[in-house]
């Protein structure tokens, strides 16, 4: 897995290595799919809004996310408990058939035993302030947690951070719809993206 890790920035690399040993996974994201659960097309069109990367560099960055995808199917996969802001869902990244696939995605992911999504309807929410991720360690010997930003991420395992959001991502949790009525969601959403024109 060297070579993704290889093209990614520099403050990205902390976090990769403590998302490729954690025990558990667990995140929240108001905005768009997390990267672990990411179409290579759904990807690639979050990408090309971004300012300053030229074709090869996105090529590179989406083969990265994808190859980043593969703790979720490796032999003891983490734990990955997933939470998606309703608005997710409608948000459109690269247009009906990419959307479609994408919530496809997400619905063939929740199937898997260790992986777990839920959706969070729209509405005043504790999380409305960023995207979080909180990584377990083996063992439960440490927590890192990942915040977005406007600008760089921040990647902490400090106690007090670690205890807020996790504060916040359980709250979250208990706004959200149970996994079943979510997946029924999602579907309900890819419906809508295939009957409009791509």
């Amino acid at each position: 897995m060297s070579h993704y890790k290889d093209s990614a920035p520099t403050w990205f690399a902390p976090w990769l290595e403590e998302e490729e040993q954690a025990q558990s996974l667990r995140t929240w994201q108001p905005l768009v799919v997390p990267g672990l659960l990411q179409t290579a097309e759904y990807a690639q069109a979050l990408l090309e809004r971004e300012s300053g990367f030229d074709r090869e560099q996105i090529e590179t960055l989406v083969a990265g996310r994808l190859a980043r995808q593969k703790i979720l199917t490796r032999t003891n996969p983490p734990r990955y408990l997933v939470v998606l802001d309703e608005g997710v869902l409608s948000r459109p990244i690269g247009g009906p058939e990419t959307m479609r696939e994408q919530l496809a995605r997400l619905v063939q992911a929740a199937q898997a035993p260790h992986i777990t999504i839920q959706i969070c309807p729209l509405g005043a929410s504790p999380g409305l302030s960023g995207g979080i991720v909180i990584a377990q360690a083996p063992n439960g010997s440490r927590h890192t947690v990942y915040l977005e930003t406007a600008a760089e991420p921040v990647v902490t395992s400090n106690p007090e951070v670690v205890a807020v959001v996790t504060m916040k991502m359980d709250a979250i949790r208990a706004e959200s719809l149970p996994q079943s009525a979510s997946v029924e969601f999602i579907q309900q959403m890819e419906e809508t993206w295939t009957s409009r024109p791509s």
